[in-house]
């Protein structure tokens, strides 16, 4: 299997991890205080520039969280 990415989506602390067949070869952790839209395009950007220098295969999101607090 080639490069998998993981995205552990949260508008406050958002994580990816990338494997490379099998063994983690990257992981990057954003958290920010930023609110409304000037926090997604920070973790739009942060994270657009970070993944596109990968070739990434496949993906992974962990699902939304119902009833979190």
């Amino acid at each position: 299997m080639g490069c998998v990415l993981g995205i552990d989506a949260s508008l406050t602390n958002t994580a990816l991890v990338v494997l490379e067949d099998g063994v983690v070869t990257h992981k990057k952790v954003l958290n920010t205080k930023l609110k409304g839209v000037e926090r997604l395009d920070y973790l739009c950007s942060s994270f657009g520039n970070y993944i596109r220098k990968m070739d990434i295969e496949y993906c992974a999101l962990e699902g939304y969280s119902m009833g979190s607090r």
